[in-house]
């Protein structure tokens, strides 16, 4: 269900969270998903936290009862192993940072160890080496691992399936086609270590430090500037490889998660802009170079033209007035064009591809953040051992069938919260006035005595099968339209007051104009006074 249909799970998962507000309580049932070790002892069916992450359910991972497990995971072992990690992590970075530092082209024209006084060099470099070694078997336990809990699944998952398919019937061939399609399905399917993008990562980080490392033994037995030189250069890249490594188990935390989901993100987007700004770079550069190529100063050699022309997109000193001096015609065309085509159009969409994709993923901010805490969470339980593993659903069986929490549904923050919980209080009495209705019309139904007089309500005739409930509905939609002929007269009476008070007040206002009239022309001499009226 989480799978293929998440809606229907959303709401299969309500099942399991009861609300007691007059106690102010809620129970959540997470023993109803977490089985007893003796329960899958013969399955290897995925849990329902590793469906919704292979398949980013954003929607089910924010229900509450997922929500409550992911916390009691990640307080139980979670953090725990996570702090493991990333110790291990930055001590792995710290040290070939160091090392790379010690061994700079400034401090240093070639590596040599002189001892007793480079103790502390040889020192973080058998450390930087031993945790390489520690961090590249982890990844080799991870990929058997992956792939004998894949096969397994699979090979169970197909039993189960051709159970299935053994009991089809004739009559239904569409179960029997949706059984073969799911069949195919799985031999398509294969091991979601490399799916995953950090795994990736980690490789292209442990193929820079087997180059670097190479390069580091050349140098120390060679005597040789390029080796040398080639090796700082190198380490200054791996370097930056090594610190964005941290974020793969940085995303644990709930108030970076989104940020680190966003890179990846942008990293989409920066390919799609790469390619529609290669479309104008690359034509435009041939003809700098067909122009202006070995005349001017920032544009002696290919790589130098290059860089220029990126700099024209940045808007920087890219040496216009000696490309006016050698060919002013080409000078404005050129650089006016690839100016309005890659500073105002290129980099504008960059922008608005940026803003998109961060409004997409901050919107779901929170669902992104526990999906990248829950795939921690499943990394760790993967390495836990099996006496911990037990521990922790006997622990769920135990204490958590069900989970007695505080819940007050009074407490808001914003006014979107106030909003949403008036709504639901609103529904909520609907549905209990709903079900008194059809409770007391059970009751009625059961306590009919039998036929009954017709009767005549607003000119229908209703014969004598008609029970009380209808009769009493009648009367009361009697009552009703009485009613609304009472609030029609009100109504038509104030129209009529209205109206009569305004032509009043028109004929009070035209008497006192007349008045007024008169005593301006009698004080001017010119009329007599104005007879009593």
């Amino acid at each position: 269900m989480a799978a293929n249909m998440p809606q229907l799970a959303y709401t299969a998962l309500d099942q399991f969270l009861i609300k007691d507000r007059p106690n102010r309580k809620q129970y959540l049932m997470l023993n109803m998903l977490v089985p007893l070790p003796s329960e899958t002892s013969n399955s290897h069916a995925k849990s329902l936290l590793e469906v919704i992450v292979q398949y980013r359910q954003l929607d089910l991972i924010m229900h509450p009862v997922v929500q409550k497990l992911i916390a009691l995971k990640w307080q139980h072992f979670g953090m725990r192993g996570v702090a493991i990690m990333l110790t291990l992590n930055i001590c792995f970075i710290v040290s070939w940072t160091v090392l790379g530092l010690s061994s700079s082209l400034a401090n240093v024209k070639q590596l040599n160890y002189e001892l007793p006084g480079d103790w502390w060099r040889v020192l973080i470099a058998t450390i930087a080496i031993a945790l390489t070694a520690y961090q590249i078997a982890e990844e080799f336990v991870e990929i058997h691992s992956s792939n004998t809990k894949f096969s397994r699944w699979k090979e169970w998952r197909a039993q189960e399936i051709m159970k299935d398919l053994n009991l089809c019937h004739p009559r239904w061939p569409e179960e029997e086609s949706y059984l073969k399609k799911q069949l195919s399905a799985l031999d398509d399917m294969h091991p979601h270590y490399f799916n995953d993008f950090w795994n990736l990562f980690d490789w292209l980080v442990y193929l820079l430090l087997f180059a670097l490392i190479g390069t580091y033994a050349a140098d120390l037995a060679l005597s040789s500037d390029t080796i040398h030189t080639t090796h700082i250069r190198l380490c200054a890249v791996t370097t930056i490889f090594l610190w964005l490594r941290v974020m793969k188990h940085v995303r644990a935390i709930r108030a970076i998660g989104p940020f680190i989901v966003m890179l990846g993100k942008i990293i989409v987007d920066l390919l799609k802009f790469l390619f529609l700004y290669g479309e104008f770079y690359i034509p435009f550069a041939c003809a700098f170079w067909i122009i202006f190529g070995g005349l001017v100063p920032n544009m002696a050699t290919i790589p130098q033209m290059l860089f220029t022309v990126f700099r024209i997109t940045l808007v920087d000193d890219y040496g216009f007035d000696e490309m006016y001096v050698i060919d002013p015609v080409m000078a404005y065309l050129l650089c006016g064009t690839f100016l309005g085509v890659s500073s105002i159009l290129c980099i504008n969409l960059l922008i608005a591809l940026l803003s998109d994709t961060f409004q997409r993923v901050y919107d779901n901010a929170n669902a992104n953040a526990a999906m990248q805490q829950a795939s921690i969470v499943l990394y760790v339980e993967d390495h836990l051992s099996k006496k911990k593993i037990n521990a922790f659903q006997e622990f769920i069986q135990t204490s958590c069938a069900p989970l007695e929490i505080f819940f007050d549904d009074d407490i808001t923050i914003d006014q979107e919260d106030d909003l949403k919980k008036v709504t639901i209080q609103i529904k909520e009495d609907i549905d209990n006035l709903a079900s008194l209705l059809q409770k007391e019309e059970w009751e009625m139904s059961e306590q009919s005595p039998g036929p009954r007089r017709g009767k005549i309500f607003f000119g229908r005739s209703y014969n004598e099968n008609q029970d009380e409930e209808s009769i009493s509905s009648m009367e009361l939609h009697d009552e009703f339209e009485k009613l609304q002929l009472k609030v029609s007269d009100i109504y038509q009476q104030q129209e009529s007051t209205t109206l009569t008070l305004t032509n009043e007040m028109r004929r009070t206002q035209d008497l006192i104009n007349e008045i007024l009239k008169h005593i301006g022309s009698g004080g001017s001499g010119s009329q007599s006074p104005p007879e009593s009226t």
